[in-house]
Parts: structure tokens; C-alpha cells; sequence
């Protein structure tokens, strides 16, 4: 006999983002290392404060950065030294 779920379409899943990143790995290590909090006193004042639309929290907007410009670079040429064994 064939069983179908019917109600399975209105199940969620709650998945949390730090589920899928290593423990090990360099951005577990650099959120340990490093305290942003220093960050919002430095945009302080780049922020209207009583109008405009809601911003981007800054520390997103760093980490971002941060990881476009340092760690693809470093990942790259790691992966050009497993490539040539150096």
C-alpha cells in the first residue's frame, strides 16, 4: 500500500547559519579574536539617526568586505600551492 504526506508541503526546518561552518575554521577563529564592537563608535556619526531608511547592520558590511578582499585572495593562492605542490 502506497502512504502519501500530504501535510509534509507545511512543515519548516529552522536551520541556523552557524550550523554549516566548521568549528575550526578561520572565521570561527577571527569572531573569537576580534571585537567589532569598536566598529559602531567608529560609523557613529556617518548615521542619520532620526530618518532615512533602516541601515545595514556596519559590522555585516565589514565582515563582508573583509572576506571578499583577505580570505578569497588567501584561499586562492592556497589553492595555487596545492595545484603546483609547493
Amino acid at each position: 500500500m502506497q502512504t502519501r504526506d500530504n501535510n509534509r508541503k507545511n512543515q519548516g526546518e529552522i536551520v541556523f547559519i552557524d550550523d554549516p561552518v566548521p568549528k575550526d575554521h578561520l572565521l570561527r577563529k577571527i569572531e573569537k579574536a576580534v571585537d567589532f564592537s569598536k566598529l559602531y563608535e567608529i560609523v557613529e556619526e556617518l548615521y542619520c539617526h532620526n530618518n532615512g531608511r533602516p541601515s545595514t547592520d556596519p559590522v555585516v558590511l565589514f565582515r563582508a568586505r573583509f572576506q571578499k578582499n583577505f580570505l578569497r585572495p588567501i584561499r586562492a593562492c592556497l589553492k595555487i600551492e596545492e595545484v603546483t605542490d609547493f
